[in-house]
């Protein structure tokens, strides 16, 4: 079975905040979005992250999250890694980097990113799928490496993560039939 590169696991929509936000704010909207970090943006450039770790730092420094902006607090120039890169390589770059968030970028565009929740998601999936029909995938794939859209015949869904062979491109996303229904 070939190996998933970012642009099939990577995640497109992502919390954006600004340098000029308090960490209090950021907290809300992490809360809000079901997610442990952000990226730093200034206009459309990513110029750092921030994550729930970074916040811990700050309240274990006794600091006022109120008061405490963003640009006090993030980690800069977020490592980078092209949409073509392996989960093994976004793997290493996060044990090297001691990140759980790294940007998928090409020719200097962010496309998305990837957390270390993602990675153990699409990791343990395809594990698992693999466990279950490894002949059955591999002749899958060899048969037929793309349909009519130019995408491989079994892939991610990138709403539920699940291995599947009819995906759809809805709104920008990859989607299975059941992701498609909701």
């Amino acid at each position: 079975m070939p190996e998933l590169t970012l642009r099939d696991v990577m995640t497109r929509e992502f919390v954006g905040v600004s340098e000029s936000d308090t960490v209090y704010g950021v907290v809300r909207l992490l809360r809000e979005e079901g997610v442990q970090s952000g990226v730093v943006l200034r206009g459309r450039e990513p110029v750092g992250s921030i994550s729930a770790v970074d916040v811990l730092d700050v309240l274990a420094n006794g600091e006022d999250v109120e008061t405490t902006t963003v640009e006090d607090t993030m980690r800069r120039d977020p490592p980078t890694l092209s949409p073509d890169a392996t989960l093994g390589d976004v793997a290493g770059v996060m044990l090297a980097e001691d990140t759980d968030l790294v940007l998928v970028e090409e020719t200097d565009e962010l496309l998305g990113v990837i957390t270390a929740q993602d990675l153990a998601r699409y990791t343990y999936r395809r594990t698992e799928a693999e466990e279950r029909q490894p002949d059955v995938l591999e002749a899958e794939t060899a048969a037929n490496p793309a349909n009519e859209e130019g995408y491989s015949s079994q892939s991610i869904c990138e709403a539920c993560g699940s291995l599947s062979r009819d995906l759809a491109n809805v709104n920008g996303q990859l989607l299975c039939p059941d992701c498609r229904e909701v």
